[in-house]
């Protein structure tokens, strides 16, 4: 092969010799599966999934070294020595001295918590696991979620989001007391945020902590091979370390750990509780043997033993476990590339959807994770799991259903067992399902509810008969036999036996458990924008560019505020990911520095003040302008037009921060649109030419005018020339609305959130005027939020739509339909529809003359 090529997936370091078949099943074979299923598909039979990922557990691929050992396992009751080799293994990996077998992670788990936690006992930890906090509750304790406040915000992209908040850790000793507290759990990654690594220096300063308030640190190690390759390829220092060597300093900070050998260590079965305080191991030794089985087996065969033993051994060799995050890495990219939304960053053994972004149409209550792991059953056969609202089960003491920040689809790949093709079909059918996701407005409710661990046994009913994301392309793997080829919910028979439902004392509240939490949110959601606003009209972000930290204390002084507004206005920025805290300083979080820093190319900032200053007090008489149908930031008859102001400095704000989203627009629209068809390209109402200078940049070939008013095009040319952009965008000056035709001679016509602004016969008349400008095979290309068919979402763009109230005459937002209609009408003879991601529009259409 040419060295030259583009490799886009680097081959695996190992060869196939054994193969397991696996069919796809027809769409109406995975209906009914799924209906008898009760919507729960850790429930389907495994004959009947084609892509299983619905957990690394046990389901990855053992070596043939593994298979080896398999048959040297010495079966012996007591001292076997398979023990002893899997003893020195986990000694010499991860340098605990005792070593007690357990049949898997959640034994080990059982085991500890038995041994430590008493009812009255606080335990803290970097984000809950599921099975983790179960029997941490069971034994009386109570869970605190320590955590980085950002490891909750799927769209922020920091190396280590497991990283534990030292604050919230030092409050809860302060409050409770360090002898309240038997533990502090650390989990190697974070599974439920979307397997974030913890970095080196924060266990460091956990470990500091800790030792100080004599509180031991227990490591849930599942995954920590994974957290080692990233501290290796992400934290300074590190990088000339092998993993082995990360691993082995990683558990050195801890004082014993619970393991689950059917992760990282490539078994089938296995776990095992490690331990540096004999005492403990002592009192855990004793409880392995009444739930597990004697201490050198516990429940675990001496073939298990020995295949655990070699996969250690194989888990931290650089070329396994490179390989492994790089087939996860690849699936996230081709996904994200397609804008459906992800967590970031990827982590090492799953790719997590962000189920609430991606049905926004489905609120919370109906559990849109559980939803969207029906719809990729039903689409192409994939199993993946839950990790949201299900996940989180009810609160023990008021029994309502825990809303966790994170509403999450996690999409496991076991580990040597599916190739790229197989990351391939998972990733086409879920850029399928994003393309129409706004045709699921509605998600699924209980029929039974387990007390614990709800997710394995629940089964579920839709809320709606409706198909399910409308038609499915068949794909070539699928049989033949259902001609249909939809991915619609079936009826379903409701099984309502007494003895098996979840058992709650019988009220009005059950008969219709609705919360008023949305509306909280809803209502409160100005809070979150005045503290963004402020934070950027008193200078924070500026007060800590370059990567600068300060206390609140410094904070407070060189604000010239005093610590009480300091500390709140740090603590809100810091809630909504504007700022990052290690131990008592601040930072600006990368979002922050890259955009919120005056002077920075792409600057936001100015959208906001600009907001604050004239949208802001516009919105508090909303009410008047939904009586009279009139703008509320000028006054036609007057003012030409809401561009006629006497505040220059906020108009020169508007501008700015339209560059700044057209920008990103521009580059989304790149990702989806072939522009190598076109040669010049019109911006109509191109406001600081945005457009045409990222896309002229991207595409060497064009040339572009921008078409505005003569004021704004003075701008333009400014923005034009600081780009060097001279030889390839101009500006003509115009007036689009008031002028009988457009300028002539391009082949494409941008109109990048222009139409909104107007009534649907002035839209209609541009784009009649956009037909006769263009030469045959020309195209328009409009990018906007668009409204979905049956005007309900999504939120963004119904809201820009309230906002055209307040801002414009006759403005609103459209559906992609609406502007179907219009651009045929207009003498388009093909016209198409592509979703993007960007802060200023979710899709462009397209028109395109023959």
């Amino acid at each position: 092969m040419d060295s030259s090529a583009d490799v886009r997936h680097p081959a695996e370091p190992w060869r196939i010799k054994s193969i397991e078949s696996i069919r796809l099943t027809s769409a109406e074979e995975r209906r009914a599966a799924l209906s008898a299923a009760g919507y729960n598909v850790g429930l389907l039979p495994a004959e009947l999934v084609y892509i299983d990922l619905y957990t690394d557990s046990g389901t990855g691929a053992m070596s043939d070294r593994q298979w080896a050992a398999v048959m040297l396992g010495d079966e012996s009751y007591a001292g076997s020595r398979s023990f002893h080799r899997f003893e020195a293994a986990v000694r010499d990996y991860y340098g605990y001295p005792h070593v007690i077998p357990a049949h898997q992670g959640r034994a080990a788990e059982h085991i500890l918590s038995r041994c430590l936690i008493r009812p009255g006992h606080h335990v803290p930890g970097n984000m809950y696991f599921t099975t983790t906090r179960e029997h941490q509750e069971l034994n009386g304790g109570v869970f605190h979620d320590i955590v980085i406040d950002t490891a909750h915000d799927p769209d922020v992209d920091l190396p280590f989001k497991g990283n534990v908040d030292l604050a919230k850790l030092e409050r809860l000793i302060d409050e409770v007391g360090a002898e309240q507290i038997p533990y502090v759990s650390l989990a190697a990654t974070v599974n439920m945020a979307g397997g974030q690594p913890i970095s080196m220096a924060n266990l460091a300063e956990v470990r500091e902590l800790t030792c100080r308030h004599g509180i031991p640190i227990i490591l849930d190690a599942a995954r920590a091979v994974e957290n080692a390759w990233f501290i290796k390829q992400r934290e300074p220092g590190w990088t000339e370390h092998s993993v082995a060597a990360v691993l082995r300093e990683m558990c050195e900070l801890t004082d014993g750990a619970t393991m689950s050998a059917k992760k990282d260590s490539f078994a089938n079965i296995g776990g095992w509780l490690a331990v540096r305080d004999p005492a403990l191991a002592e009192r855990a030794r004793n409880l392995v043997v009444v739930y597990e089985g004697l201490h050198t087996y516990g429940g675990m065969a001496g073939r298990d033993l020995e295949a655990t033993a070699q996969g250690i051994e194989e888990s931290v060799q650089e070329d396994s476990i490179r390989t492994r995050v790089q087939q996860v890495a690849y699936l996230a990219d081709r996904i994200a590339a397609a804008g459906a939304p992800i967590v970031r960053p990827v982590g090492g053994h799953a790719v997590f959807l962000n189920a609430t972004a991606f049905l926004p149409g489905v609120p919370r209550e109906q559990f849109p994770a559980q939803t969207l792991t029906c719809a990729l059953y039903l689409d192409a056969g994939i199993r993946c799991t839950e990790r949201g609202a299900v996940s989180a089960g009810r609160d023990p003491v008021t029994g309502e259903n825990r809303y966790p920040p994170l509403e999450l689809v996690r999409l496991t790949i076991p580990r040597r067992a599916y190739t790229q093709s197989h990351m391939d079909v998972v990733a086409d059918s879920v850029i399928r399902l994003y393309g129409q996701r706004g045709e699921l407005r509605s998600g699924v409710e209980f029929t039974h509810e387990p007390e614990t661990l709800r997710f394995f046994q629940s089964r579920f009913r839709p809320l709606s008969s409706e198909p399910l994301f409308g038609e499915v392309a068949r794909h070539p793997a699928e049989p033949a036999g259902d001609e249909r080829g939809n991915s619609s919910f079936p009826s379903l028979v409701v099984d309502r036996r007494a003895s098996q439902e979840f058992s709650m004392p019988q009220s009005r509240e059950d008969i219709s458990p609705l919360l008023p939490t949305p509306l909280m949110q809803l209502a409160t959601g100005f809070w979150s924008f005045k503290t963004y606003a402020g934070a950027i009209e008193i200078g924070l972000f500026d007060l800590l560019a370059g990567g600068r930290e300060l206390t609140m204390e410094e904070v407070s002084a060189e604000l010239g505020i005093a610590h009480r507004p300091a500390d709140l206005l740090l603590a809100g920025c810091a809630s909504l990911g504007l700022l990052n805290k290690s131990g008592a300083r601040y930072r600006n979080s990368e979002l922050s520095e890259e955009f919120l820093v005056k002077g920075a190319p792409y600057y936001f900032g100015g959208f906001v003040r600009y907001l604050d200053r004239r949208e802001y007090p516009a919105w508090q008489s909303i009410v008047e302008a939904l009586r009279t149908n009139r703008p509320l930031t000028w006054t036609p008859g007057t003012q030409e037009s809401l561009f006629d102001t006497g505040d220059p400095e906020t108009l020169q704000l508007f501008w700015d921060c339209m560059y700044c989203i057209s920008t990103f627009t521009a580059r989304a629209l790149a990702t989806v649109y072939d522009l190598t068809r076109h040669t010049r390209l019109l911006d109509v109402g191109g406001g600081a030419g945005a457009f045409p200078i990222e896309l002229c940049r991207r595409f060497g070939h064009l040339s572009a005018t921008v078409f505005e008013l003569p004021h704004v095009g003075d701008l333009a040319r400014q923005k034009i020339t600081a780009a060097n952009m001279d030889g390839a965008v101009d500006v003509v000056a115009g007036d689009f609305i008031c002028d009988p035709e457009l300028p002539r001679g391009y082949d494409a016509i941008i109109l990048s959130m222009i139409l909104h602004d107007w009534d649907e016969e002035t839209c209609r008349t541009l784009l009649r005027k956009c037909r006769a400008a263009l030469p045959p095979g020309g195209a328009v290309l409009i990018c906007e939020l668009l409204l979905n068919d049956e005007r309900t979402g999504p939120p963004a763009a119904a809201l820009m739509g309230m906002n055209m109230l307040v801002e414009t005459e006759g403005g609103k937002n459209y559906s992609a339909a609406e502007y179907r209609g219009w651009l045929q009408e207009a003498g388009f003879a093909r016209v198409e529809v592509m979703p993007i991601e960007a802060a200023g529009a979710n899709g462009v259409v397209v028109g395109h003359l023959s």
